[in-house]
């Protein structure tokens, strides 16, 4: 059955569709398991790409983020509708998006809306969440840091607007990234200057508040830069 993902980016709806399809294989209700993702766009640009986009997902799943952009084409939308028929027993589809925007898209066209038997909604994740998934992020790549920096992530992430742009556990992730780059960079800089034989086995691979101060800078610029285009700024 095609169903349909609602909530805010970084919410865990790619990583539950990427165990839905895995489930449906081992039940032998899908022969391939892919997660196909797309995004609407795509499809709202050329339209014809839909029949052919359903022939090559057969036996996996179509993930559709963004789906609500599908309402700038009524073409789209019914090429949709016909290829989810067509392929009902072979090819399930997931569209994804704020819950707002996709309520309004399935009540712009009942026969999509018939379409998706199950609506599942992914709430925002809390800070302690939220901390808890930093704390994974580091384990999942062997670095280490002390008590006091979780104290400091909680507060950046605490002082976070969590408003719809809020990057939830793609916010956490992007933060990790950045102190992985700036601890390689600083363990250069201090190879250069003071040499291999300073640098420890238990300084390697380890956060330190230099790296998360500037991992905080640049993740506070992103975000500044990812709201001014979503609301359409220059």
């Amino acid at each position: 059955a095609h169903m349909a993902f609602l909530g805010n980016p970084g919410t865990g709806k790619t990583e539950v569709a990427n165990l839905l399809a895995r489930i449906l294989v081992e039940k032998n209700l899908l022969s391939v398991g892919k997660v196909i993702q797309v995004p609407a766009v795509s499809l709202v640009s050329v339209p014809p790409v839909i029949p052919s986009l359903f022939e090559n997902a057969r036996g996996s799943i179509i993930f559709i983020d963004e789906a609500y952009t599908l309402l700038s084409s009524p073409t789209a939308i019914s090429s949709m509708v016909e290829s989810m028929d067509r392929y009902k027993n072979e090819v399930v589809v997931i569209m994804a998006g704020y819950s707002e925007e996709m309520n309004e898209l399935f009540h712009s066209n009942p026969g999509l809306m018939s379409r998706i038997r199950s609506q599942i909604d992914f709430p925002d994740y809390s800070d302690d969440e939220l901390v808890q998934i930093f704390e994974l992020m580091c384990l999942q790549r062997e670095y280490q840091y002390d008590s006091e920096m979780l104290k400091l992530v909680k507060q950046f992430i605490s002082i976070q607007d969590k408003d719809r742009y809020f990057g939830n556990a793609r916010f956490v992730r992007n933060l990790v990234e950045e102190m992985m780059l700036n601890e390689g960079a600083r363990t250069v800089r201090l190879c250069d200057s003071e040499g291999e034989d300073v640098i420890s086995d238990e300084s390697l691979k380890f956060f330190t508040k230099e790296d998360f101060e500037e991992a905080c800078i640049s993740i506070q610029q992103e975000v500044k830069r990812n709201k001014k285009l979503t609301l359409g700024f220059k």
